[in-house]
């Protein structure tokens, strides 16, 4: 009867591909249904997984990051790709678009990824403590071999009239700019609103694109241009860090009383380590470029680091959670838990 079990559990696992709602009362007491978007290197389909080989579903940061969060508090949760992809916007009825939408409509607990907390998304969700601070930096094309970088700090690309530089036209850069006190940022975000054609991108690809057919220098969190800067072509260099100083959080519904669990298991990994490991896992540790050294970040420089951290581990109990909501509905997800 074992081998019957297991070919079951295995099947539960290889099948739990689902898109739609699955309704609470399908997850036990102690399971987290977290909402995240496919975004690397936060959240990435692993290219390895088959349901018999132990592989989880998905891999990335933050798959790393509820794992260390799980060995701490010992809470199970489901990963659930966010089908709009969009972390939460409100709309012009009132409603609440992506992940943020589906904490208000309780169809998920937690939204983990790439998010900052703003104060309309504060009215209707709550906020962990930063898992990753986030500052402004300079996205740049590499100079040629032997050529020198002239631009090494945002006060030199002021004071020169060759590459112009923008950035995304909404959002928390253009915010920073609008209520910086900096004399020399104020500059800036005047000259950039005077730039014609306009400086601004609707998006971060037409901004990375901009800068290598431009003269052109892109303004983006750091955390995409140094990851940027490590991919191939390997023709993107970044430059100096300014401006924000937000970071990335954790989202739970209005009222959670997961906040306080979120907060002292993140507050650990912060001390301890774990995050700036998990950091140069999916940054420095995916480098396609020679030499490739990103700015320090938790006041700790930047090495190698090894495969990414911990294996995702799953009980029958979860996976019979995964099986009754592919049963019901349609989504795709992944069970882990301690």
């Amino acid at each position: 009867m074992i081998r019957p079990l297991l070919m079951l559990v295995s099947l539960m696992e290889a099948h739990c591909y689902l898109s739609g709602e699955i309704p609470y009362k399908y997850y036990p007491e102690g399971v987290l249904r977290v909402t995240s978007v496919i975004l690397e290197p936060y959240l990435m389909r692993n290219p390895y997984y088959h349901y018999d080989n132990g592989q989880p579903r998905f891999i990335g940061f933050v798959p790393d990051l509820l794992n260390e969060i799980a060995e701490l508090t010992g809470l199970n949760y489901v990963i659930m790709s966010s089908p709009g992809k969009s972390f939460g916007y409100k709309r012009n009825d009132g409603t609440w678009d992506g992940m943020i939408g589906e904490l208000i409509r309780q169809e998920a607990d937690v939204a983990a990824a790439p998010m900052y907390q703003t104060s309309q998304r504060s009215t209707v969700a709550d906020f962990s403590i930063p898992f990753l601070d986030v500052h402004a930096t300079l996205l740049l094309r590499k100079p040629a071999p032997g050529v020198k970088v002239k631009i090494r700090s945002i006060g030199d690309l002021i004071n020169q009239s060759e590459i112009r530089y923008g950035t995304l036209d909404r959002g928390i850069l253009v915010r920073a700019f609008r209520n910086t006190n900096s004399s020399m940022l104020r500059v800036m975000w005047r000259k950039m609103q005077r730039f014609r054609p306009s400086a601004f991108t609707v998006s971060n690809e037409e901004g990375i694109e901009r800068v290598r057919r431009e003269r052109y220098a892109f303004i983006i969190p750091h955390t995409i241009g140094e990851y940027m800067s490590m991919r191939e072509p390997c023709d993107l260099i970044t430059v100096d860090r300014f401006l924000i100083d937000e970071g990335y959080r954790l989202a739970v519904g209005k009222g959670s009383e997961l906040l306080s669990q979120l907060n002292l298991a993140i507050r650990t990994l912060r001390e301890n380590g774990r995050l700036l490991q998990i950091y140069r896992t999916w940054w420095l540790g995916r480098s396609q470029c020679d030499g490739a050294r990103p700015h320090k970040i938790y006041g700790s420089a930047f090495v190698a680091s090894s495969a990414p951290i911990g294996e995702h581990r799953s009980s029958i109990g979860t996976l019979v959670t995964c099986l009754l909501g592919w049963l019901v509905t349609g989504r795709e997800m992944t069970i882990v838990g301690r």
